[in-house]
């Protein structure tokens, strides 16, 4: 009795295949059913980073795109599109034979820097334009082509794509698919030379290109930097002397040779214990590193980890970019938990916590695209931050760094004030503290990653309340004002600042610190209630420890700041009973009911006090 069931499901699958070969639209539509599928199915978390609403919304998206869409690159881009939204570098799909995106080259490498886009290698055809600034294609500015480019760049986040769209940027039917060329045969370019002159050119794509032979960085400088030299190795170090600094580049968490990355670690600090009296730095360059197998890192942390001579601060130094990725970022996150590390550069591919493990999942069913998908969530971060790793000391490369061969992050490590603001404070006072802190504003205050990062006020908060459980006041107090002047703007910074005061028994110049606080917050910011709940929690903290009179003192402080908040009330109520004060606390709790007028329990307080009252004055 089944066998016609099955038939006729079998039937109705031809027909359904049928439809899909022949209707490219519900074939597309069906490849994007799939991929919706498999991301809901076998993802570790496709709403890491984006909301419920937004996945479904960038589906409806895709499925327009497919409708609207005259060809299949077109297709194929709205489902690239949908899958880059979840923003996981490590899921994506390859292109086939029937799409070939890849298969005609403009001969030219593009580079983006703090000033622009150049041309960073080409062809000996058009030599002449090598380290000029590209100021269009085909009429479209560079930003407006880096912003199509975007939508369809598979990463973790903007970093990502900074590093993944300039190589893309010289592939031809990419362009067109794009609708930044017409031809994929040439294109026309708007360039400024290094004298500032304006120069227009056509270029001619080919099918394959050559780069070794293009003209480039090396080819144009005596000095090749040490960034750019031996990097087909996975890992190398050599001993700078004049620097006293090891330099390791890491360039592949990856095996090679006959020497293995943890043969190679073994030998390197076995050289580092021999010479430690000729070394003060330790520089690990992984500018260059996409990752590779995290599991290769243990032994090497743990060489850092066991040697209290070199994990120091000021010791050890990582070099990081748009390019340092995966396991270079798991790398870089071990070592600010474990060890004491100076992160200068630019923010690398991913945050902290990321998806790992790009596996084959499967072939689209019409186009046949191969889909690929992280099969592992990578949280080992103490960080929340979702969307980037910002360094300790920012070093962006400006174009005239590249082309004169710099190096800004290897002149920072061996030259510049490498200490943290909050140890300048320390040891030199604020002001110059500040003045520090101003000099870096002035110099990257256009980078937001990293002026608009909450991570110096984090960290100075972090280092002053360490200090503070340790009872050294003083600095806790150095760093809490350190704090308060460089973000002025924060609630949290005067909260903390507060603390510290009523720490000290300073209640006259802690009040001013907490209502600067509540001024910055709206009256109907959460945030304020985060405010009151820590005033009252250090109160309880002296009340546990029998200091009841500071705690009444604090409570007192919070109802002043808070006047119509029922806890307040209830607190000091508890802690003048503590202090054996029914009086203060019966006052107490009748202004808990000028708040709250059906609270139970000052209600049942004051009845009880006044019914004793009355049994006493009847005695």
């Amino acid at each position: 009795m089944r066998k016609p069931c099955l038939v006729i499901l079998f039937l109705l699958s031809l027909v359904s295949s049928a439809s899909a070969q022949s209707d490219p639209t519900a074939a597309w539509l069906e490849d994007l059913d799939y991929v919706v599928e498999q991301l809901n199915g076998k993802h570790p978390n496709p709403l890491h980073r984006i909301t419920a609403g937004e996945f479904a919304e960038n589906r409806q998206q895709a499925e327009l795109s497919i409708r609207e869409a005259h060809t299949d690159i077109e297709r194929y881009l709205a489902i690239r599109e949908f899958i880059a939204s979840i923003q996981d570098g490590h899921t994506g799909l390859s292109f086939n034979g029937d799409i070939d995106l890849l298969n005609r080259q403009f001969p030219f490498r593009i580079a983006k820097f703090t000033d622009g886009y150049f041309i960073a290698g080409i062809s000996q055809d058009y030599e002449q334009y090598f380290g000029y600034k590209i100021e269009s294609i085909n009429g479209h500015s560079l930003d407006e082509i880096y912003a199509a480019f975007s939508r369809i760049t598979i990463a973790d986040n903007e970093f990502g794509r900074q590093a993944r769209i300039p190589p893309l940027l010289s592939y031809a039917p990419l362009l067109k698919a794009l609708k930044i060329i017409e031809s994929e045969d040439y294109l026309d370019i708007a360039l400024i030379d290094d004298k500032g002159q304006g120069i227009e050119t056509r270029i001619h794509s080919v099918a394959e290109v050559n780069f070794e032979n293009y003209a480039n960085l090396k080819k144009s400088l005596d000095n090749i930097p040490l960034y750019l030299e031996n990097e087909d190795q996975n890992y190398w170090f050599t001993h700078l002397k004049d620097e006293r600094s090891i330099y390791f580049q890491f360039n592949s968490v990856s095996n090679q040779g006959k020497e293995s990355f943890q043969q190679f670690g073994d030998r390197m600090w076995k050289y580092i214990d021999e010479h430690l009296a000729d070394i003060d730095k330790l520089v690990i360059d992984l500018r260059n590193n996409e990752g590779g197998s995290g599991r290769l890192l243990i032994p090497f942390i743990n060489h850092i980890i066991k040697r209290d001579c070199t994990n120091k601060s000021g010791k050890i130094f990582a070099l990081t970019s748009n390019r340092t990725y995966s396991a270079a970022v798991i790398l870089i996150t071990e070592l600010l938990r474990h060890c004491n590390v100076i992160y200068v550069g630019e923010p690398p591919a991913s945050p902290s916590n990321f998806f790992s493990n790009s596996e084959y999942v499967g072939q689209l069913p019409n186009s046949e695209l191969w889909l690929w998908m992280a099969s592992r969530q990578i949280d080992n971060a103490w960080s929340v931050e979702r969307q980037y790793f910002s360094p300790d000391i920012p070093t962006p490369f400006s174009s005239k760094d590249f082309f004169s061969g710099n190096d800004p992050a290897l002149e920072q490590v061996f030259y510049g004030d490498n200490r943290m603001v909050e140890q300048i404070a320390l040891e030199d006072g604020v002001g110059k503290a500040l003045l520090a802190h101003n000099n870096l504003l002035e110099r990257n205050g256009h980078l937001n990653w990293w002026a608009g990062s909450d991570k110096i006020e984090s960290r100075v908060n972090l280092s002053a309340y360490a200090l503070l459980e340790a009872d050294e006041l003083a600095p806790a107090y150095t760093l809490f004002k350190l704090n308060s002047e460089l973000f002025a703007d924060s609630y949290n910074v005067w909260d903390s600042f507060g603390e510290i005061h009523l720490v000290q028994d300073d209640f006259t110049n802690a009040l001013p610190m907490y209502q600067k606080a509540l001024a910055i917050l709206d009256e109907d910011d959460q945030r304020r209630s985060t405010v009151e709940s820590n005033v009252n929690n250090i109160a309880y903290n002296y009340l546990r420890q029998q200091d009841i009179e500071k705690a009444i003192r604090i409570f007192q402080l919070n109802s002043i700041l808070f006047p119509d908040s029922a806890n307040v009330y209830d607190s000091l109520a508890e802690a003048y009973l503590e202090a054996g004060d029914r009086a203060e606390a019966l006052i107490q709790y009748k202004r808990l009911l000028i708040v709250d007028p059906d609270n139970q329990v000052a209600n049942d307080f004051i009845n009880g006090t006044e019914n004793q009252a009355l049994k006493n004055n009847s005695n």
